[in-house]
């Protein structure tokens, strides 16, 4: 069995970044963006130059706490980001380079190609917010705020409270367009997550000290469907494999439910609110979590865990409470194939670890997270071989409805579906799950009577 990667799951409240908070976020001799600038203002970066040159990013806004940064990557992508301001992660003359926690991103590089030479920021007459790349010679248009012709005049940061939103506001001060408008993987103590509202997950883990921003495909997804909170595999027929109500065992109405929100009283909390605001249910923090001084947001990580966010003072993030403390039940926390154990302590925490591949399978690293992937391809159509693995299950079953046949059957079925790659079958109940792919396979440490079935 090939060993894929271990992972160790910490005290439930896990310090993300910690950082220390400076006099000065952009060092000396570098002078502090405003809070707000007009219609004509235009900026660049360069990305021929050295990596680590303070040429490359550029912070256009700033206000008490957060920062709005053109910047590019080490691929050259370009991007136009909101972060939490602080430094403490370098020397003084390299500050101007330390960029926050990530908050917001106009575009998440969905139309901007790896290898870039200049990124360009242009707030037109007009009042539209344009970014441009120059790419192999030719400038172009990857995001804008289309709000030309819209009476906009000015660019800001929220500073009344200081939340971190981006505004392109008009004379009157009306917002056309706000970043709190346009959610990506958090949503931020203020907002409203609406019903049909889709929250996205990020596609790539980066360590704490890297400034890349996310590039948020969704390969999960949250969303409010019939008042409940839920958790989806995105794709064409998203699957659920979390839900609310079906985890915290609620009884009462949901139906009514038409947004989720940070609770703002002294408990806080994610809340589930009708539209006129009355508080339906709430998903409670536990009260070993300090609250104090801190700002709250909850989102979904890379692996598709729902997670409620603190910040302290622009010093740490962590998270006080998570939809999964064991990392296993989540739909592909080891990559396809990969096979997951887990174990806990008296205390209740888990520790995680991607133990290795089926038989017949191998290491794939090319996907992410690595999993695994068949040593030999095969012709999933009228395929009669299956390896049989005894003990394992996978989490998201919980939330399909299973069809009641024999054993013998659900392999037949199978077997003729070409686009069946085996089955879950639990003997105990008679209950078949057939597989369109096969992710995660968590091993149980109590005898279920659930097998998987796997074309080989």
């Amino acid at each position: 069995m090939q060993s894929l990667r271990g992972f160790g799951a910490g005290p439930k409240l896990v310090a993300i970044a910690i950082v220390l908070l400076a006099t000065s976020c952009l060092g000396q001799g570098v002078t502090t963006p405003p809070t707000s600038r007009g219609t004509g203002y235009t900026a660049s970066v360069d990305l021929k130059l050295p990596k680590t040159s303070t040429g490359r990013a550029k912070a256009v806004l700033e206000s008490g706490r957060f920062q709005l940064w053109l910047e590019g990557d080490d691929l050259n992508k370009c991007s136009l980001s909101v972060r939490e301001k602080y430094t403490g992660r370098g020397a003084p003359q390299d500050r101007p380079l330390d960029r926050g926690y990530l908050l917001w991103s106009a575009n998440y590089y969905s139309h901007t190609p790896t290898g870039a030479d200049k990124c360009t920021l242009t707030f037109t007459a007009q009042g539209d917010l344009q970014l441009s790349i120059l790419y192999k010679g030719k400038t172009s248009v990857t995001w804008s705020s289309n709000t030309a012709g819209k009476g906009v005049t000015k660019m800001a940061l929220e500073t009344a409270p200081d939340n971190g939103n981006f505004k392109l506001v008009t004379a009157s001060n009306k917002a056309i367009f706000q970043s709190y408008n346009v959610k990506e993987w958090l949503v931020l103590k203020g907002e409203k997550f609406w019903a049909g509202q889709l929250l996205k997950s990020p596609d790539q883990v980066y360590p704490d000290t890297d400034t890349r921003v996310l590039a948020v495909g969704g390969t999960y997804i949250m969303a409010i469907k019939g008042g409940d909170l839920q958790l989806l595999i995105n794709g064409p027929n998203p699957q659920v494999f979390w839900s609310l109500k079906k985890t915290s065992g609620f009884q009462g109405d949901l139906s009514k439910v038409s947004y989720a929100a940070i609770v703002e009283d002294d408990t806080q909390g994610i809340g589930l609110y009708t539209s006129a605001g009355k508080l339906v249910y709430r998903i409670a923090v536990p009260p070993w979590v300090p609250q104090y001084g801190a700002d709250w947001h909850f989102g979904i990580d890379f692996y598709g865990n729902l997670k409620y966010y603190l910040m302290y003072k622009g010093a740490s993030w962590g998270y006080g409470w998570q939809a999964f403390d064991d990392y296993c039940d989540l739909p592909n926390f080891c990559g396809r194939y990969g096979i997951c154990t887990s174990s806990s302590d008296q205390f209740g925490q888990f520790t995680n670890n991607c133990t290795g591949c089926p038989s017949g399978f191998k290491v794939d690293s090319s996907t992410k997270p690595a999993g695994c992937t068949r040593k030999t391809s095969i012709n999933k159509c009228n395929h009669t071989k299956y390896l049989e693995l005894p003990g394992y299950e996978s989490a998201y079953t919980f939330y399909v409805t299973p069809t009641r046949v024999s054993l013998d059957a659900c392999k037949a079925s199978c077997s003729s579906d070409c686009n069946c790659d085996g089955v879950f079958y639990n003997g105990k109940a008679g209950n078949c799950f057939k597989q369109s792919q096969f992710l995660t396979l968590k091993k149980t440490t109590v005898n279920t009577g659930t097998v998987a079935y796997i074309k080989v």
